[in-house]
């Protein structure tokens, strides 16, 4: 297994021919009054990345990659928001287009950028991952049961 350190430009091999740097934000570790945080360990938030990628979950026009837990069939929290709720959805960014990402536990009920694009909610939802109902409220932002 991997070692990987917080702010630090961590090299990440996607595919044969896609390698990217994956920074693991100190913002998003331990209890930041205003950033949602990590719950799960440091290579497991790393795979989510890696798997964002290689499965597909990513919005190319808006550098952004999305990806959730999934444990026994179950979709597990990840991680917590400011005022403590479990959140069950990662969101990664590319911020300066030049693939360098981080990313952070999303909290689609709170903030408008962190709901995943309806192309990638209905590809979950055709998969079974997700259900119509629990697609539509991710959609308008409201809680559900992931």
């Amino acid at each position: 297994m991997m070692n990987y350190k917080l702010d630090y430009q961590n090299k990440i091999k996607i595919t044969d021919d896609r390698e990217v740097i994956y920074t693991i934000s100190k913002k998003h570790r331990g209890r930041n009054p205003d950033k949602s945080h990590w719950i799960i360990k440091m290579p497991k938030e790393v795979a989510l990345f890696r798997d964002a990628l290689r499965l597909g979950y990513e919005d190319k026009a808006n550098f952004t990659a999305w990806n959730f837990l999934i444990v026994d069939g179950e979709i597990c929290a990840i991680g917590k928001s400011v005022d403590d709720l479990e959140l069950k959805m990662a969101k990664f960014v590319d911020s300066n287009k030049n693939e360098q990402w981080h990313g952070y536990p999303a909290n689609y009920m709170k903030n408008n950028q962190d709901i995943p694009p309806a192309s990638l909610l209905l590809s979950w939802q055709k998969a079974g991952f997700i259900t119509t109902a629990t697609m539509k409220k991710i959609k308008g932002g409201q809680p559900c049961n992931l």
